[in-house]
């Protein structure tokens, strides 16, 4: 017969024992930890979700800087595209983001508020310094609602001969940023020194409450297709 309420088990583990060693030791319950971060560990293997402390993105979490990123990384660039050159329209951003042995790295941020044209030499110039740098990468662009379907068309038209692809925006801009603000709270993340440092610190810290977001928008795509092929599994 089932009790009408809930009734509390004892538990004889000891502190820090895993509940089942057999199938996840120690070992491998500390590894799993690393990998997903503590939001994702507290909801999962610990059964008390929560929300994040403040915004999705800590200072503290992007405060890992290095010199350069190692040569065998794998490199993607994701756009997050803007209309117009207008002072009140969306920034372009191509952000540059590097895989190697589990360590996600922030290369390099392109951005600007620039007319469409521009926008396209830009992003034809980018793909060619990728190239002539780091060889054959895969170059991402996000196609947004509202924006005409010629406009992504014609870019990649533009692009011709770099390794472009295309894909429609999925979820809402929180739910797509929540993986990557993961492997940062993990201190999974770390940020190659450049200029554009601050003004990318600055609105990631901000977000979502922030008056720009593209360069999350550029960031956490970039994200989604550097780790496609890494295992992030939260099991």
């Amino acid at each position: 017969k089932i009790p009408a309420t809930c009734t509390l088990e004892p538990d004889n583990r000891e502190l820090g024992e895993p509940l089942c060693a057999e199938r996840y030791p120690i070992e491998k319950l500390k590894k799993i930890e690393k990998r997903i971060g503590p939001y994702y560990w507290n909801a999962l293997y610990r059964q008390r979700p929560a929300p994040r402390e403040g915004g999705m993105f800590r200072l503290s979490d992007l405060a890992h800087e290095v010199g350069a990123v190692p040569t065998e990384a794998k490199r993607v660039r994701y756009w997050d595209l803007g209309g117009s050159d207008s002072t009140k329209a969306d920034y372009s951003v191509g952000c540059l983001m590097a895989e190697h042995e589990g360590i996600f790295y922030v290369e390099d941020v392109v951005r600007g508020q620039w007319s469409p044209g521009d926008r396209n030499q830009k992003m034809k110039d980018t793909a060619e310094s990728d190239r002539q740098k780091f060889g054959v990468i895969s170059t991402w662009v996000e196609k947004v609602p509202g924006l005409a379907v010629e406009v992504i068309d014609n870019i990649v038209k533009f692009l011709k001969g770099f390794n472009v692809h295309t894909e429609m925006a999925k979820n809402d801009k929180t739910t797509r940023a929540d993986p990557f603000a993961s492997q940062c709270e993990a201190k999974n993340v770390r940020i190659v020194k450049a200029a554009w440092n601050v003004s990318f610190r600055n609105e990631l810290t901000a977000f979502p409450h922030g008056a720009n977001d593209d360069q999350v928008d550029a960031a956490s795509g970039a994200f989604s297709k550097v780790a496609n092929d890494h295992e992030l599994m939260m099991y």
